[in-house]
């Protein structure tokens, strides 16, 4: 659980990027992935992500229970 933690506090890491291009290699194919139903959660937590940056100046780590949950930096970046 460790690695996969930081793979959302270190979405830049080559690690992270390497996960998430397995799931979505470019902006077209994250804007796909993103709006599945079943990835709704990705683009909540990306929203939210934004939304409490802006408000309270830091972000809070959701859970990682998904290896899908690598794409919540990149959406907030396509979000701003």
């Amino acid at each position: 659980m460790y690695s996969m933690t930081r793979h959302l506090k270190y979405p830049f890491s080559q690690e992270a990027r390497t996960m998430s291009q397995k799931l979505a290699r470019d902006l077209g194919d994250l804007v796909k992935f993103v709006s599945l139903p079943e990835n709704e959660h990705i683009v909540e937590a990306a929203e939210d992500r934004v939304y409490r940056a802006l408000k309270d100046g830091y972000i809070q780590y959701p859970p990682f229970d998904d290896e899908r949950d690598v794409l919540i930096y990149p959406t907030a970046r396509v979000i701003v």
